[in-house]
């Protein structure tokens, strides 16, 4: 079982400070209200007290109601998988790696430029995602542009070449919602998994305060099957939020714990994660900025979030600007992953994500799979006891002596130190600037051709494949990017 990266080292925000935010987004519930374009969600809070008007669509939602739903919610989530070597044991302070799905365009190595995903490229991610090591769960990489059933080619191509937990997007309504379900539990059963969270959606509310049909609908029919759902909204901060960090802290609370409500009213004990991602406004270009240094702000916050409500919280890194292989790609990357595991977030997803959300490389997911074994191992520590501290190999050594030969050497020369394969030291004729990137291409490649992923039973796989068919037929509910 993956028990992830001991990670909660950072706190940025006083305690007085986090009760402020809490304290502000139950104003915005039971105040402002959230937008809910879904009667079934409406009649859920106002059973339990929520103040609706039926006319506008507004629920305002008292704070007792929102606390109860919190004490509902798990504190530690088992994420199954086919394999049940490869399970995800989610508690406080634990951080687990993964990629991300959304990017409409691959960013091609060879040809050093950006171009259209084929279905090819999202099986690629997820059969090489399978075989990175520090990836503990799988994203199918790639939005799909042209295909109206991209939910449910992504979610195929992750239960048929992956056997790590799995994560899709909320791309749909209710009744394709349940197409999807349908889909996971046909697998759960067939793999004989003990229970059946074998993959997580992401629903986003729309900032501010807004719950479509179409996010409420899939909110809905995933809790109601008890499956493991995110609920993270994606304020721009200065655009669908405040221009304070404080204000749209306080804004993507109140919109996660929406979602964590009507998810707990839904379905008492549904595993839920909570999460918010604001990504600040540039001013001066009219766009969003996806890696600021002030990111770390909303790491911290939602990292700390987890040890106030004690839920698991969904967070990013890994994440950069650039557009390619760059000093600004390794600098962004590399902090935003440092950042989001010392600051505590659980699920942490978009490793690989570059072009200001735009792009996703293969590349830069196998290079931030290394830089995530890294960080593990600093945050593995070390031990202090009478064989490390090593005083008789000191003694028989002496003075001006060598501990090359002693056995000591030989047992701790590899565990004690992280041994880098892609960035490694290198003589200087062997180097030149794109030298990492490169051997990074080259894993791809490898891992790629060596990868045998277990195959799904040939009944399991044509029972998938018609229920695709009928929803591509139905076609009565296509994806809502």
């Amino acid at each position: 079982m993956r028990t992830g990266i001991k990670g909660g080292q950072l706190k940025l925000l006083t305690d007085e400070q986090v009760t402020a935010i809490h304290n502000a987004a139950l104003q915005i519930l039971s105040e402002t209200g959230l937008k809910i374009e879904n009667e079934e969600a409406m009649d859920l809070l106002e059973e339990a007290g929520a103040d609706v008007d039926r006319e506008d669509d507004i629920a305002k939602i008292p704070p007792h109601v929102v606390n109860e739903c919190i004490e509902r919610a798990p504190r530690s989530i088992r994420l199954s998988a086919r394999d049940p070597d490869q399970d995800v044991l989610m508690e406080p302070e634990r951080s687990f790696l993964s990629s991300c799905n959304g990017p409409p365009y691959v960013y091609d190595y060879e040809a050093k430029d950006d171009r259209k995903p084929t279905r090819e490229d999202v099986r690629d991610s997820v059969k090489l995602q399978n075989e990175l090591p520090n990836i503990d769960m799988s994203w199918a990489m790639f939005t799909l542009q042209d295909e109206p059933m991209l939910g449910f080619v992504s979610l195929y191509e992750l239960l048929a070449n992956n056997t790590k937990h799995n994560c899709i997007l909320s791309h749909y309504g209710g009744e394709m919602t349940k197409k999807l379900v349908e889909m996971v539990e046909l697998v759960a059963e067939a793999e004989d998994v003990s229970n059946k969270n074998l993959v997580t959606m992401y629903n986003e509310p729309v900032s501010p305060l807004y719950l479509r049909r179409e996010t409420t609908e899939s909110l809905l029919e995933w809790t109601r099957a008890g499956l493991p759902l995110i609920s993270s909204p994606m304020p721009d901060m200065g655009a669908t939020g405040p221009m304070t960090f404080a204000g749209t802290t306080a804004l993507g609370l109140a919109e996660s714990l929406g979602g964590i409500v009507i998810g707990e009213l839904n379905n008492p004990g549904t595993p839920m994660l909570m999460g918010s991602l604001p990504v600040p406004m540039d001013m001066r270009i009219g766009s969003h900025a996806y890696y600021l240094p002030e990111r770390i702000f909303y790491q911290s916050f939602t990292g700390q979030w987890a040890r106030k409500y004690g839920v698991p919280v969904f967070g990013t890194g890994g994440i950069s600007d650039s557009f390619g292989s760059d000093f600004q790609l390794g600098s962004e990357t590399t902090i935003s992953l440092w950042n989001s595991i010392l600051t505590g977030q659980n699920l942490i997803h978009d490793l690989g994500v570059i072009g200001s959300g735009f792009r996703n490389s293969l590349e830069v997911v196998a290079a931030m799979d290394e830089v995530g074994g890294m960080v593990k191992r600093v945050c593995e520590g070390f031990d202090v006891n009478a064989e490390t501290l090593a005083l008789d190999v000191i003694d028989e050594v002496g003075h001006g002596g060598t501990f090359l030969s002693e056995p000591h050497t030989r047992k701790f020369g590899k565990s004690e130190l992280f041994m880098a394969d892609l960035l490694k030291k290198r003589e200087q004729e062997n180097w030149h600037p794109d030298v990492g990137m490169d051997a990074a291409h080259e894993r791809v490649k490898t891992l790629l051709d060596q990868a045998e992923p277990k195959p799904l039973p040939e009944d399991v796989d044509d029972r998938l494949q018609k229920i695709i068919e009928d929803a591509r037929h139905e076609g009565k509910e296509l994806a809502t990017l």
